[in-house]
């Protein structure tokens, strides 16, 4: 189904609305193949003990706040899912949850350029946020061109009912992370004796922008080597161009000589991609779309640095 353009009266995103929030208890159940999109809020929120479920192959775009967002939650599965396009809140009239309208201001502290905070933050415009739930999986998704993180793991420790939530035991792998404006990944630091998120497989590409962060108070990595040897994580990842199809026409498909094709690594609960074609049994291609696109013209920007390298020799 299609979840577009909700909360017209502008409840207030930062608590209790969006796209589509499922809380508290949703569990057990699978969220595939939908739209979300042009929301004022995230486009899909799962918060408060929704335990258990799969998050597969949906579309989130255009939504003023995550893509997708899981909070407080446990064993959730998100595969597949091409985020967007997400940007931060304004700041502007919101109403509080007996309908009362107020302003309100986005904190000038929260978004800002890096080397004005002492705090790093990029704003709520991510496109898969994590948010202190434990043991979830993110896999084999595609994050571009949001403004926030591409794909941020992070949050300290909370309750859900009697439950205590933390991020820990967090798998994030197979992913394409590139162009977003704050940092492509964003991973919790784990405290002395916390397991740390396993992450590896991943395409990550910044333009002008943080590549990777480790814990929102911790160190920022502008390349894959600094960010190897900061977290320890994504050995077998790549810091490169993916090579869209056509990322202007909602095209996330790569080419034929794109990295991505048979650097990733089989994970048994992913056997098929966005569009349902089969994974590859051991290598697999990294992102949300396993098949190359096919008969599409070379871009302009790689003809125009051809004539370029001729033109200098």
């Amino acid at each position: 189904c299609r979840v577009v353009y909700n909360n017209i009266d502008r409840y207030d995103p930062g608590w209790h609305a969006g796209g589509a929030k499922l809380i508290p208890r949703f569990n057990h159940g699978t969220i595939r193949h939908n739209e979300f999109a042009h929301n004022l809020g995230p486009g899909l929120w799962l918060d408060s003990a929704c335990d258990g479920n799969v998050i597969d192959g949906n579309l989130c775009h255009d939504n003023e706040g995550p893509g997708i967002m899981v909070e407080t939650s446990r064993d959730n599965l998100v595969m597949n899912n091409i985020c967007y396009a997400n940007r931060n809140s304004l700041s502007g009239p919101y109403r509080d949850s007996k309908g009362a309208l107020a302003e309100k201001e986005i904190s000038k502290n929260r978004i800002g350029p890096l080397r004005l905070l002492k705090l790093y933050h990029a704003g709520d415009g991510r496109g898969i946020y994590v948010s202190s739930a434990p043991a979830t999986k993110v896999i084999y998704n595609t994050c571009y061109l949001n403004e926030a993180e591409g794909i941020c793991v992070e949050g300290p420790p909370r309750e859900a009912g009697s439950e205590k939530m933390t991020t820990r035991d967090e798998t994030v792998a197979n992913n394409i992370s590139v162009f977003n404006k704050g940092s492509q990944l964003t991973l919790h630091q784990p405290a002395p004796g916390e397991t740390p998120t396993a992450s590896d497989h991943n395409i990550l590409f910044a333009v002008g922008a943080v590549l990777a962060k480790y814990g929102w108070q911790g160190p920022v990595a502008m390349s894959l080597p600094e960010w190897q040897k900061t977290s320890s994580q994504d050995a077998h990842s790549l810091d490169t161009d993916p090579r869209f199809a056509m990322a202007a026409m909602d095209d996330f498909r790569v080419f034929p000589n794109s990295p991505a094709l048979g650097a990733g690594t089989a994970i048994p609960e992913a056997d098929h991609d966005f569009f349902g074609h089969p994974r590859g049994k051991e290598k697999t291609t990294i992102g949300a779309c396993e098949q190359p696109a096919e008969n599409y013209p070379e871009p302009l920007w790689q003809s125009l640095s051809i004539t370029i390298a001729s033109d200098r020799r």
